[in-house]
């Protein structure tokens, strides 16, 4: 069984996101990371707003499309542009 997770705008460093989560937020369920009731959004939703960034500012390998596994891995792409630890990006 999945449990959701969450992640408030203090345990991800990059402003954008911290503005994002800060509008896109609520104080419904804790920090997963941190522990903190404060404004926070699902992994779920900011791996959508990242897959939507992704999308606007990177371009796939030549002949490749979106299911092909031959490009870099997202994993420290992730971490770079999210500046977060690795903890948060798995």
């Amino acid at each position: 069984m999945n449990i959701p997770k969450y992640v408030c705008h203090q345990c991800v460093p990059e402003k954008y996101i911290q503005k994002l989560i800060k509008v896109e937020g609520d104080k419904e369920n804790k920090c997963s990371y941190c522990k903190k009731k404060i404004l926070n959004i699902s992994i779920a939703k900011l791996a959508d707003l990242f897959d939507e960034m992704i999308d606007v500012h990177y371009e796939p390998m030549l002949g490749s499309s979106r299911k092909d596994t031959s490009g870099s891995d997202a994993y420290p792409i992730i971490i770079d542009e999210l500046q977060v630890s690795d903890k948060l990006a798995v």
